[in-house]
């Protein structure tokens, strides 16, 4: 089974801006809360991992190891998503939207 470990290059790339407006961009147009987050996880947690979003995951494999990776990092994943959203915010209030 593929494994999936966090990469110091996809921790910088998920606290930039543009990763944040990527992720809100992703989410737009999802009206399930509950969705909207789980997709917003997944972006980054496979970022992190060092993988690129715009390829997303395909394979039972990938999936399957990026649940488990998702999962072991949950916290931070969380942490960063929670950033995201102040970041997003002070952006906005700044008029830079």
């Amino acid at each position: 089974m593929k494994t999936l470990q966090m990469t110091e290059a996809g921790k910088q790339r998920v606290a930039t801006l543009e990763f944040a407006e990527i992720v809100r961009d992703a989410i737009a147009d999802i009206s399930e809360e509950r969705l909207g987050q789980g997709m917003a996880l997944t972006l980054i947690g496979w970022a992190m991992a060092g993988q690129d979003v715009s390829q997303p995951p395909k394979t039972p494999d990938e999936l399957t190891a990026l649940a488990v990776f998702i999962e072991r990092h949950r916290s931070q994943i969380e942490a960063v998503a929670d950033a995201m959203v102040i970041t997003l915010a002070a952006h906005d209030s700044a008029g830079c939207a």
